[in-house]
């Protein structure tokens, strides 16, 4: 299993001499060897670390990776005792950990060690289920912002791209509508020194004395 994840690893990194994100998504390896542990600190500069549905039944020897801030280890089977792992990530600000068997509100505890964490997915985890759940956990979190992709006030996020390009549209239209003034602005300056060269060309009378 090991071997499948290092020939991934060493694929995207010679694709890729700068890499700042890994995704290894349903390659399947249930803890990290040390040989995996290796290969992924060796990629310096790693921001983003996707593991989703890979098989992990722990978290125990996770990569020291100091510059990540994104994480992704859904749908695999980490209990909760093996959130410490995490601990010594502390520049992570977005942390994705729902479908894993994650039962309770002390099991996050070892996380506050995380204090620049601002989304955090735990959707699909037993501990969603309990009552004031998110309350709780926005508790344990001073800075979050987001759990399981909803605010502080339960309402949805939606992350949607077509605004900018709305936004744009917007203001090329404005751009449009400002040429054209401008150049009605020209045709009218054109006309007015039509007249003013024709008034020119007008012989002038000779003043009696």
């Amino acid at each position: 299993m090991s071997a499948e994840v290092l020939k991934a690893i060493k694929e995207q990194t010679e694709e890729n001499d700068s890499l700042d994100e890994l995704v290894l998504d349903q390659i399947k390896f249930s803890k990290f060897t040390p040989e995996v542990v290796k290969a992924i600190e060796k990629i310096k500069g790693l921001s983003f670390l996707s593991l989703n549905d890979c098989g992990l039944t722990s978290l125990e020897g996770f990569p020291n990776l100091p510059s990540l801030i994104r994480c992704e280890v859904t749908d695999n089977k980490i209990p909760g005792s093996s959130l410490s792992h995490l601990a010594q990530s502390t520049e992570l600000q977005s942390l994705s950990l729902g479908g894993n068997p994650i039962n309770s509100i002390d099991d996050l505890k070892p996380l506050t060690t995380l204090t620049k964490i601002v989304q955090l997915d735990l959707f699909g985890c037993p501990v969603s289920e309990q009552d004031d759940y998110r309350e709780k956990v926005f508790a344990l979190f001073p800075n979050l912002q987001i759990l399981d992709n909803k605010d502080a006030e339960g309402e949805e996020v939606e992350y949607d791209d077509e605004e900018g390009e709305d936004g744009e549209g917007d203001d090329d239209e404005g751009e449009d509508d400002e040429y054209e003034g401008d150049e009605n602005g020209d045709d009218d300056e054109e006309e007015f020194d039509e007249d003013e060269e024709e008034e020119d060309e007008k012989p002038k009378k000779k003043s009696k004395k």
